[in-house]
């Protein structure tokens, strides 16, 4: 997967969940994926044109590319646009967004948006399972139990609606692949209820085992599933 990289720059925010001077969390909002033949010297990356926004469960592994790189501190309560408006830090892209990468050279596509159901990052050095990240998100949620900022951690929180609908491109294609562990569907029901609500059509490679359950892009399959499903 290390030759593709070469072919794609990869931003992200990327900043860190405080409550007064304790770090409570590292996180990472949005990220960005940019063909490098595509990117303009100087330009806004987060104002451009997207081809595809991508939906996910959380940032797994991702980091900055550059390990002194400063991330900016978030203060609690993470109101509208607080996330949002840290600056983009070009990222090392992990397993999963090579994926990603795939798919855009298959179709045709310079630019994609990535978003996730939580901005909680995996602490580790190996890609996150389902369970391994629910476990890590209800540890966050669990010191806020009873606060009306316990789901900040969510693009799709009612506090940052702002800041969601700033991201989410909804003339451009939506694939969802957030995985298939029934312990997130707390946060995909949320997540599915807003798309409804906006009437957003997306693209995925759905399982049986539940309504909510479309597999993520390291499933064995998924990529001939989410081509075939984009072609039609």
């Amino acid at each position: 997967m290390a030759a593709i990289r070469d072919n794609f720059y990869v931003y992200g925010k990327f900043y860190n969940y405080c409550d007064g001077d304790e770090i409570i969390q590292e996180c990472r909002s949005h990220l960005y994926i940019i063909r490098k033949s595509n990117l303009v010297p100087g330009e806004d990356v987060e104002k451009a044109n997207q081809d595809v926004n991508v939906l996910m469960m959380n940032p797994g592994t991702s980091r900055p590319l550059h390990e002194n790189e400063e991330i900016n501190e978030v203060q609690l309560p993470l109101s509208n646009r607080k996330a949002g408006n840290v600056p983009i830090i070009e990222a090392n892209p992990d397993n999963t967004q090579s994926r990603i990468m795939s798919i855009m050279n298959e179709m045709g596509w310079n630019r994609a948006t990535v978003i996730n159901l939580s901005d909680v990052r995996d602490n580790s050095k190996t890609n996150s399972t389902g369970r391994k990240a629910w476990q890590q998100i209800k540890s966050f949620e669990k010191q806020f139990e009873g606060k009306p900022y316990k789901k900040d951690h969510s693009i799709f929180s009612e506090n940052r609606n702002e800041e969601l609908s700033s991201v989410l491109n909804k003339n451009v294609p939506l694939i969802i692949a957030w995985g298939c562990y029934k312990g997130m569907n707390s946060l995909k029901q949320i997540a599915h209820s807003y798309l409804e609500g906006e009437s957003l059509n997306y693209y995925c490679v759905k399982s049986k085992s539940s309504d909510l359950s479309y597999y993520h892009p390291l499933y064995s399959g998924w990529k001939s599933g989410i081509l075939e499903v984009l072609r039609k």
